[in-house]
């Protein structure tokens, strides 16, 4: 049994390896760093995975592990805390978050409204707002490191997140739309 494990995890490497990489670097990953990230993608796939599965699914799979990595490894590179939404890191890391397609609410009014539209607006919205918002929509950081972050309880943080959402829907046309 555990020799056919051993064989399925060995050919879906080799078959899916280069491929992972190529990927990779196509999200930034600079290439001393490259292999560390793909090896995490195996890892993550294994050990909640189906080896069983369809090589279609497995492939769409570890796909999907690799750019949540990439977001991971580029959030993780990142030495600052907070960015100006002035900056041009705001815009590059939009530009970025965009790349890898996270399914956010955010990510459904980026697609149909300009960069500048939203600025706008979260240049509007009140302090905590704006942390809020940058934190958990454009960052993509969870409520719980939010929370964190901000040093405020969970609830205070899903208020916050809930109101700049609507924010957003409100200045941008998208009332009565869900997101």
């Amino acid at each position: 049994m555990q020799q056919k494990i051993n064989e399925l995890l060995l050919s879906m490497y080799e078959e899916h390896q280069a491929s992972l990489r190529v990927l990779a670097k196509s999200y930034g990953v600079p290439d001393k760093d490259v292999d560390d990230v793909v090896q995490e993608t195996f890892i993550a796939y294994f050990g909640h995975y189906s080896l069983e599965w369809t090589p279609g699914r497995k492939k769409a799979m570890l796909v999907r592990i690799l750019k949540n990595r990439c977001v991971d490894y580029h959030r993780k590179s990142r030495n600052m805390d907070t960015i100006s939404i002035n900056s041009e890191e705001f815009i590059e890391d939009c530009k970025i978050a965009s790349r890898y397609r996270v399914e956010t609410s955010f990510d459904k009014i980026y697609e149909n409204e300009t960069l500048e539209e939203i600025q706008r607006v979260i240049k509007g919205m009140s302090k905590d707002l704006q942390e809020a918002a940058i934190l958990h929509l454009i960052e993509g950081r969870p409520q719980k490191e939010v929370c964190e972050i901000l040093g405020i309880s969970s609830d205070a943080c899903r208020a916050r997140i809930s109101r700049a959402r609507k924010v957003l829907r409100k200045e941008l046309g998208r009332e009565g739309k869900t997101t």
